[in-house]
């Protein structure tokens, strides 16, 4: 798996791992977040694990990994 480009993300509401570049450096690791789009008031990112709206804006995505056996 590679990052990709943002402008290449499919918005047909599937979760994918986001790097937010606006949120590097906090202790917590907060740049990588699961995500989704949402055609919501005109289309925004979501938290795909809190439901909330992102700020930022995500420079790239990958498909998030195969859940281990």
């Amino acid at each position: 798996m590679e990052w990709q480009p943002i402008e290449t993300v499919p918005k047909d509401g599937q979760t994918v791992l986001a790097y937010v570049p606006a949120r590097k450096g906090f202790v917590s690791r907060q740049d990588v977040i699961p995500v989704h789009w949402s055609s919501w008031g005109g289309g925004v990112w979501e938290n795909s694990t809190s439901g909330g709206k992102v700020n930022d804006n995500p420079s790239h995505w990958m498909p998030l990994p195969e859940p281990p056996r």
